[in-house]
């Protein structure tokens, strides 16, 4: 059986089953995601790597902020799961969604304004959260289920578990997401410190830990200060960790999100160079990392820094070991790539053919970096392999699977992929 890290790395990524689907209805979705929960928990294979006692006690439970679209898909995600012989509770919070563009504009994105912790659970120097942040979290706490009914919500169904389970004690509450849910899950385990009266009153969990993986600065230098002092008072076990190749977790912080444009560059042990002429290099992700740092400042001056960006990550933040450039998705995307040559362009379009490659590479490596890549540093292939399997058994005929990699591309550049010719079926004009 995998550590009790590893186990919530599992359950935490195990929440991630609606990714890149997309639904004739709402509760076709809401259906796929609790089958999915309930085939990983009873299967063998995945019991050998975490447990074969783990129960849902809420949820999972979607979030769509569009309930009635031809095509429903998650915004968010979360479950609340038990197991008694490791006396362990384990809050799984779901990333962001390929297709969700509410998740990437309303969540991910919206930091050029703040919202100060004290008007959402803490003292009065307690610092702020990124609006997208704050979002994401109002979600958690009073959107979900839908409709949320009085008694309903997580803390509620933390409450009513314990005080129906007198024998739980000194039992451990673990928040974890990968993502946006990396993000949310450390701000959910504070709240959930701050207000303990509201589900803990007799004090059966005594220890309250987070294991957020690859996720975006959550909040102000003042709130990581003050998360940080409760850490060192031993009020929350922390263990926040992160791929030095993935990009997510280099936004918002300005002493890393200015490492964007050159991450996957020779000097810092990638293999994606630009043209030898290229100043500044990069350019396009240069100025999408440009747009989010400007972002950022704009949260500084309404916090009251002029200059400054205030995002600050909380401490300790943990680089994985063994992380790596991923040639055999460079190799692929190159393949797909082989048809892009001047000598198919405009005259005045020749000199854009390697930028344009460089960034289509970027994007795919940034893809992998975030999201499978983590299977391997966390050392929890055996049970992603298994997960993947339920999950696409599990998914219907009548759904939709977005190839993420590609429509990624597409978003970012207008080309699809999924249907380029190949090279030797290529003309020159």
């Amino acid at each position: 059986m995998y550590s009790k890290p590893q186990i919530i790395h599992c359950l935490s990524l195990a929440s991630n089953s609606a990714l890149g689907l997309k639904f004739s209805s709402f509760s076709a979705l809401q259906n796929y995601v609790q089958k999915v929960n309930t085939d990983v928990l009873g299967d063998l294979t995945c019991q050998s790597f975490i447990g074969s006692d783990w129960k849902p006690v809420w949820g999972p439970y979607v979030y769509s902020q569009d309930q009635t679209s031809s095509f429903a898909h998650a915004d968010n995600v979360m479950s609340l799961l038990h197991s008694p012989s490791q006396n362990l509770l384990v809050i799984a919070i779901a990333g962001t969604n390929s297709v969700s563009m509410f998740g990437w504009m309303d969540e991910d994105f919206d930091v050029s304004t703040t919202k100060a912790w004290k008007d959402i659970s803490g003292p009065s120097n307690s610092g702020a959260v990124s609006t997208g942040t704050y979002n994401g979290l109002d979600i958690l706490l009073n959107k979900m289920p839908e409709p949320q009914t009085k008694g309903s919500s997580i803390v509620d169904a933390l409450g009513n578990f314990l005080a129906s389970n007198s024998d739980i004690q000194n039992a451990e509450l673990s928040v974890a997401g990968h993502s946006l849910g990396g993000a949310l899950s450390p701000v959910l385990a504070l709240y959930l410190q701050n207000n303990q009266d509201q589900w803990n009153s007799k004090g059966q969990v005594t220890t309250i830990s987070t294991y957020p993986t690859a996720g975006a600065t959550p909040g102000t230098k003042d709130f990581a200060d003050y998360y940080g002092n409760l850490i060192q008072d031993g009020k929350i076990d922390y263990h926040s960790e992160y791929n030095t190749f993935d990009v997510v977790p280099h936004g918002y912080q300005p002493d890393t999100i200015d490492k964007i444009p050159t991450l996957y560059s020779p000097e810092n042990g990638g293999q994606i160079d630009s043209p030898s002429d290229a100043n500044p290099q990069n350019p396009v992700i240069g100025m999408i990392a440009t747009g989010l740092s400007l972002d950022a400042y704009k949260a500084g001056i309404q916090w009251g820094r002029i200059p400054g960006n205030p995002y600050r990550q909380v401490q300790p933040w943990t680089a994985l070991a063994n992380c790596a450039f991923n040639q055999d998705t460079d190799n692929e995307v190159q393949k797909k790539l082989a048809f892009v040559s001047p000598l198919i362009l405009p005259p005045g379009l020749q000199d854009y053919s390697d930028t344009f490659k460089e960034t289509v590479r970027y994007l795919y490596q940034a893809l992998t970096q975030h999201t499978t890549e983590y299977n391997r540093l966390l050392d929890i292939e055996g049970f992603m392999n298994r997960y993947n399997t339920i999950r696409s058994n599990d998914k219907p005929s009548s759904s939709q699977e977005v190839d993420l990699a590609a429509e990624m591309v597409k978003r970012a550049t207008g080309v699809d992929l999924t249907n380029l010719p190949q090279a030797n079926e290529v003309k020159t004009v």
